[in-house]
């Protein structure tokens, strides 16, 4: 009536597909160094004081033009940004002129049918509607 199988599944162990640090030693094999040539069994070689101003004075070279690149990107964006905005404006712009003009036209309409003596220009208003 009840099936054990599925909890006997549970109860079984797989071995650590990664070999551990003991394992190593038993068979011998060692770490492979880098390709720099800066390691020597477990630990990397030490560097001497002016190793390590070079390097700071490198690190501060390639951080100054990242910093450059950052700011260059900064001001393109910007400039891009301010592009758009100027356009979106003459857009707006254009478009109310438009509507005024527009406007402008439908009561000059209205006043001359009206001076015409075409009604009270009541016939376009209700057009209009």
């Amino acid at each position: 009536m009840y099936d054990d199988s599925e909890d006997e599944e549970d109860d079984v162990g797989y071995a650590d597909p990664v070999p551990d640090d003991m394992y190593a030693r038993k068979v011998g094999a060692s770490p492979k160094p880098p390709a720099d040539g800066l390691y020597d069994g477990f630990l990397k070689k030490s560097k001497s004081m002016t190793d390590l101003a070079v390097d700071q004075a490198a690190l501060k070279q390639v951080c100054y033009e990242e910093l450059q690149k950052i700011r260059e990107q900064g001001k393109e964006n910007e400039d891009q940004w301010q592009d758009d905005l100027t356009k979106w404006k003459n857009r707006r712009k254009s478009v109310k002129s438009d509507i005024v003009k527009k406007k402008e036209e439908r009561e000059q309409i209205e006043q001359t049918t009206a001076s015409s003596g075409g009604g009270s220009g009541g016939f376009l208003r209700s057009n209009r509607r």
